[in-house]
């Protein structure tokens, strides 16, 4: 049955933590019979699984209102950090895992100012730390303690549901609704210069990607985006009115992001590139985006869609040369050839000399006054004042060896063995 138990906190919440209150008005509130889960379990406290908040209303009685803020936002974070998903969770165990989610929430709630209910899993030690990174520090539990309810024994006020009701798909989609609420809802905040440092330190990577990749990658893709009026599509702002008007349509386009890990950039450089991944990825008529990573071979390689969560993994640590990315994409054929390769790197890397069939953008905070590549578009930014500053390649002073070496021509092996 839906209920409104929470209503009072929800609204202290919008006043005086927006950022948590937006995203509480996403989950429905119930009790159930006997205090019962959908699974059967019993219900102590609170529980949520995405898209229901299950209360028991005798817990909440017991609460102080601050309480039920601190309380309400907690559950929160539990579903934008994806904890109530069994692909985060992997192969932990559940209890274990729960509370090292419990003890890193906790530490954002009581930074951000919130009060917890008495019990919560609170403990500095874990500052800093990702739930994986406290898993792994906790003692291993007995994963049957709990299983009389919900949110009893080691786990005194909280507890997160995987739903096992729904498909993998279904949940895909959840995850992604999720994530677009939690930009939204830290963007809105953080315009109105309420969201909690703690929180944004969290999610600012996702949030504000160093470089504007939606303007940026709409001027660089005109020649690719083949926007044309579709006489099958109409346009929905004048059906209302009776009137059929073909709309514009792109099917967008597949962006090659290639990441170099070698040995001279540090894991800082990696996070940067990181981020600016996700700032391309959710970048408007951008269908498909496949990630590499390279040092003096490609070692990753995956596509993703823009729903999909990045690699965690970049591996590298060798040498410097961004060639064999240009050979693999060169030898697969036209059927793949990407609308844009962006490159992610110090530049301190040796260029192939010839300029390939589709756009190419060097991506770098390194100061390359003396690097000038032999093609291309170098965007070279600070990420400490959100700065960026745009260029032609024009080669005059690239890395190259001289060898003469060209990845679309020399095609074969032996000859880039010997070379590489």
């Amino acid at each position: 049955m839906e209920t409104n138990l929470f209503q009072a906190a929800k609204i202290r919440l919008l006043l005086d933590q927006p950022f948590f209150g937006t995203l509480a008005l996403h989950l429905t509130e119930k009790t159930m019979p006997n205090n019962r889960l959908p699974d059967g379990r019993l219900l102590d406290t609170v529980a949520v699984d995405g898209k229901n908040l299950y209360v028991n209303p005798e817990f909440l009685s017991s609460l102080k209102k601050d309480e039920m803020q601190g309380l309400l936002a907690h559950e929160i974070m539990h579903v934008c950090l994806g904890h109530i998903y069994p692909w985060r969770r992997k192969h932990r165990e559940p209890i274990r895992w729960n509370k090292a989610n419990d003890y890193v929430i906790n530490l954002l709630l009581t930074e951000a100012g919130l009060k917890l209910p008495k019990n919560g899993l609170l403990d500095k030690a874990y500052d800093n730390m990702s739930s994986e990174q406290v898993y792994s520090k906790l003692p291993e539990e007995d994963d049957k303690k709990n299983e009389k309810g919900g949110g009893g024994g080691d786990l005194p006020w909280a507890d997160i549901i995987e739903d096992t009701s729904c498909t993998e798909s279904e949940g895909k989609q959840l995850e992604r609704e999720w994530k677009e609420l939690l930009v939204q809802a830290a963007t809105a905040a953080k315009m109105r210069g309420r969201l909690p440092s703690g929180i944004n330190r969290l999610i600012d990577d996702i949030v504000n990607p160093t470089i504007p990749w939606a303007s940026i990658l709409a001027n660089f893709l005109n020649e690719v985006l083949y926007d044309d009026y579709d006489l099958l599509r109409s346009d929905r702002r004048f059906i209302q009115q009776g009137i059929y008007l073909p709309d514009l349509y792109s099917e967008g386009c597949s962006v090659v992001i290639a990441v170099d890990t070698s040995g001279s950039i540090g894991s800082a450089e990696i996070q940067l590139f990181v981020s600016e991944c996700v700032g391309i990825l959710s970048s408007r008529n951008v269908k498909s985006v496949r990630i590499m990573s390279f040092d003096t071979k490609v070692h990753l390689d995956v596509k993703l869609q823009p729903w999909d969560d990045l690699p965690e993994n970049y591996p590298g640590g060798g040498g410097s040369d961004v060639r064999p990315v240009f050979k693999r994409l060169h030898s697969e054929g036209a059927s793949e050839k990407p609308s844009c390769l962006i490159v992610l790197t110090d530049m301190y890397i040796s260029f192939p000399e010839a300029a390939p069939d589709y756009p190419v953008v060097w991506v770098t905070q390194t100061d390359i006054n003396h690097i000038d590549p032999p093609f291309g578009t170098v965007i070279q930014f600070n990420p400490d004042d959100g700065s960026y500053e745009i260029n032609r390649g024009g080669g005059s002073d690239c890395q190259d060896d001289g060898d003469g070496y060209n990845p679309y021509t020399d095609d074969s092996e032996e000859e880039y063995a010997n070379y590489a």
